[in-house]
């Protein structure tokens, strides 16, 4: 493997705000699925 094909580094900064993104998205996509799960089933 060269120099050229490994991964450039991910400066942590940057990944912290991708997985905040991720973990934001996640909670909003499991809160949406309640909700329907609610309305689904009266709960």
């Amino acid at each position: 493997m060269t120099q050229e094909e490994q991964e450039p580094e991910v400066d942590s900064k940057k990944w912290a705000e991708i997985e905040k993104r991720c973990e934001e998205v996640l909670l909003r996509e499991r809160f949406r699925c309640s909700q329907e799960r609610r309305r689904r089933y009266r709960f």
